[in-house]
């Protein structure tokens, strides 16, 4: 189905009903990608999984919004806004991580509670030695991604991408339907590694998050590169929720093990006290 808002039209999720869950992607990925943990879901919450612009297969208009990450927190919140479900709980995973604070910071009334598994956002880092590590794994990530890019090779910069979320294993050994998602997502790739390096994202003010008073939840596997891990750990220093280390797993995580990450999920809307279907009074 799509959400139609005021900024567009936006493929979507939306199964269930109870508390209302956004769900937001991250890179080389659309709204597909939340199949799995919607469908565990939908008897329980009202989920709601976009597809954030210019991903996807959507024909987007062409003189639309640009792409940063700005752009996609304002869509978010049309789309909030046009479902009036009351305030959401967000989950955000990678980049979708940094549109979900970027909701928070903007619009905490919209918001009950978020979940992020695994930032990709180097300004939560303060550390100088923390931020060196990031900054050296960073590097390691992104140099076969930006020389596929400068090849004009969209789907080897996303092979090497997702090699590298999932702790160096091939592209290959990924199931079919998650390759072919990724690369049919390969057209965003100069877009999301462009917005990165022009200055475009700047960050929200961490003060802020914090008082927002916004619960904010942080995950992150016992097995992810510094580059997901280091932003993680920093994130569950300074800012107010339930955090936790995912042991086993890595940066593919949420689609690799869909179950476990809806359980995860459950779990931090029950410590939110947030109600299911079964528990809401009509």
């Amino acid at each position: 189905m799509n959400i139609t808002t005021e900024r567009g039209e936006f493929p979507c999720l939306d199964l269930g009903d109870g508390h209302p869950v956004l769900f937001v992607h991250g890179a080389a990925s659309d709204h597909r990608t939340w199949s799995p943990v919607v469908e565990a879901l939908g008897d329980q919450f009202r989920c709601v999984a976009p597809t954030l612009r210019w991903f996807g297969k959507h024909s987007w208009r062409e003189d639309g919004p640009s792409f940063p990450e700005a752009t996609h927190a304002v869509d978010l919140v049309s789309i909030l806004t046009t479902i009036d479900a009351g305030p959401a709980y967000v989950v955000g995973w990678s980049y979708g991580a940094n549109v979900a604070l970027r909701i928070v910071a903007a619009r905490p009334d919209l918001v009950s509670g978020v979940l992020i598994y695994e930032p990709s956002a180097p300004w939560l880092v303060s550390s100088p030695d923390d931020a060196a590590m990031l900054n050296e794994d960073a590097l390691e990530v992104f140099a076969p991604v930006m020389a596929a890019l400068a090849a004009g090779d969209t789907k080897r910069s996303v092979e090497h991408l997702v090699a590298a979320s999932g702790g160096g294993r091939r592209f290959a050994l990924l199931p079919p339907n998650l390759q072919a998602w990724a690369l049919e997502n390969a057209h965003t790739m100069p877009h999301l590694v462009g917005a990165k390096t022009s200055g475009d994202a700047e960050a929200p003010e961490l003060a802020n998050l914090a008082r927002s008073g916004v619960p904010i939840s942080v995950a992150w596997g016992a097995c992810s590169r510094p580059m997901w891990a280091v932003p993680s750990r920093a994130a569950a220093g300074c800012l107010n929720g339930n955090h936790r280390e995912i042991a086993g797993a890595d940066h593919l995580w949420p689609v690799s093990d869909p179950t476990s990450f809806a359980d995860l999920v459950v779990s931090c809307l029950t410590d939110a006290k947030l109600p299911s279907r079964a528990h809401s009074t009509p």
